[in-house]
This record gives C-alpha cells, sequence and structure tokens, in this order.
C-alpha cells in the first residue's frame, strides 16, 4: 500500500488554518534578519514547525528552535 502526500496542498491547508487562528506564518526566527531562517509558524512565544517525512532536514528544525529561544 502506498500513501502519499501533496506537500503543497498541505502547506496551503495548514497556512489557512493557521492564519484562522491569528498564528504568523513563516516569521523570521530571529530577529537580525541576517540569516533568513523562517519557522513555520509562530504565536507569541511557541513556535510550530511541520515535517512531511524528510528526516533528513530534521535538525534544520532544532537548530530553529534553538535560535528561536535566543530571541524569544
Amino acid at each position: 500500500m502506498t500513501f502519499t502526500t501533496a506537500q503543497k496542498d498541505m502547506n496551503v491547508l495548514l497556512d489557512d488554518e493557521f492564519k484562522k487562528k491569528g498564528w504568523d506564518c513563516q516569521p523570521n526566527v530571529t530577529e537580525d534578519k541576517v540569516t533568513g531562517i523562517k519557522a513555520d509558524y509562530k504565536k507569541a512565544r511557541v513556535q510550530v514547525e511541520v515535517q512531511f517525512g524528510n528526516m533528513a532536514r530534521w535538525y534544520t528544525d532544532v537548530f530553529k528552535f534553538q535560535s528561536a529561544i535566543r530571541w524569544a
């Protein structure tokens, strides 16, 4: 059995739902804006990262959380 995810469609759906609830979509992780690193969603001091199974990229999400703590 093969399960596929239309990642672009899921991103649009997630963006719409998070926006409806007052979340910022793709905000900068740090205030300096030099790195250009963006979170997926953020509201106040809560940050959400969404990953669709690309385990090779997990470290970037961890790095985003670590960077955001410094600027919280």
